[in-house]
C-alpha cells in the first residue's frame, strides 16, 4: 500500500501552557514529524478543579470554534535546510601540500 501521498486528519486534545499558540505555525509531534493546523476549538474542562465548574460543565458540552486558519498563511511542511550532497566530502592533500607540511615540521623543530 502507498502511503506516500496520504494525507488526514489528526484531533489533538490537551491543555496548552507556555508561550501562545498562533494557528498559523506548525505544530511538531516527536516521533511523528511536523504538522499544518486546520483549527482550534476550544472543549469543555473534563477535570475542572473548582465545583462550579464541574457544574457549567455539565451544561456545556459542545465544542467551540476559536480560529480557523488562513491557508494562505500557514507555514510550509518543506524543510528549510536542504541537504547540501558535497558536505563532508573529504578531499585528500595534493603532493606540494604535502611538501610544505613537511618542511614546515622540519623548521619548527630547529
Amino acid at each position: 500500500e502507498d502511503t506516500s501521498n496520504s494525507s488526514g486528519t489528526l484531533r489533538i486534545q490537551g491543555y496548552l501552557r507556555g508561550k501562545p499558540l498562533s494557528i498559523h505555525q506548525l505544530i511538531h509531534i516527536p516521533g511523528h514529524g511536523s504538522f499544518q493546523m486546520k483549527q482550534i476549538e476550544s472543549v469543555p474542562d473534563p477535570k475542572p478543579l473548582k465545583k462550579r465548574h464541574r457544574k457549567q460543565k455539565e451544561a456545556d458540552s459542545g465544542t467551540e470554534m476559536l480560529l480557523v486558519a488562513d491557508p494562505t498563511k500557514l507555514q510550509s511542511l518543506k524543510e528549510e535546510g536542504e541537504p547540501d550532497l558535497m558536505m563532508g566530502e573529504q578531499t585528500w592533500p595534493t603532493a606540494e601540500e604535502m611538501g610544505e607540511a613537511s618542511t614546515g615540521s622540519k623548521e619548527n623543530d630547529t
